[in-house]
């Protein structure tokens, strides 16, 4: 059977540093978006090496899936961010969500 060895552990990692970085940033919105496709993608990278772990091609079929939830995540919060901008008129992300 294929081992993986300690594979599983980076994507876990991933998802830890960007939830952290989900708290530290709350007010900068690009961070905290950039977080949130990091912790997407690292689901995803988390489901192909469990379908490579038990030959079941399932997991790849969801990271796929999953890769268009987060475009269209990200095409809605930078959407959102835009107008924001365009509504504020201030230049930093901070005076925004003041």
């Amino acid at each position: 059977m294929f081992e993986l060895g300690n594979l599983e552990f980076f994507p876990i990692l991933y998802i830890i540093i960007s939830v952290t970085g989900i708290f530290v940033s709350r007010y900068n919105l690009i961070i905290m978006l950039l977080a949130l496709d990091m912790i997407i993608f690292s689901i995803s990278l988390l489901f192909i090496y469990l379908s490579i772990l038990n030959y079941d091609p399932m997991g790849q079929i969801f990271a796929f899936a999953l890769l268009a939830i987060a475009a269209a995540e990200t095409a809605i919060g930078l959407g959102l961010l835009i107008v924001l901008y365009s509504q504020s008129g201030k230049s930093t992300s901070f005076e925004i969500l003041e």
